[in-house]
């Protein structure tokens, strides 16, 4: 049931979750044609200054989902370590490993 649900998600359907502000891009470029630098440094340097809230966001954005990951990646085999191999740690080792 699983796999005939994931075979027709599409990559960039999968992320949408996951990058918010790719999300808008990806809106704006579908609906316009253009995804008119949203979020992007390179806007607020062309002189957008209504673009400096959107761009924090992206940074923050960034900034915790790196946070998050790192502490899954440091973590893990600290927890693996310490632990041995219960329920909780295989199940987070066999996220790490996939």
């Amino acid at each position: 049931m699983a796999r005939h649900f994931l075979a027709n998600l599409k990559e960039t359907q999968l992320h949408q979750a996951f990058r918010p502000t790719e999300t808008i891009r990806d809106v704006m470029l579908w609906n316009t044609g253009s995804e008119h630098q949203f979020g992007r440094m390179r806007a607020v340097r062309d002189g957008e200054w209504w673009m400096i809230p959107a761009v924090i966001w992206h940074f923050l954005d960034d900034t915790i989902s790196t946070v998050i990951f790192s502490a899954f990646l440091v973590v893990t085999p600290i927890r693996l370590f310490r632990e041995g191999f219960t329920a909780e740690t295989s199940v987070s080792t066999g996220f790490l490993c996939a």
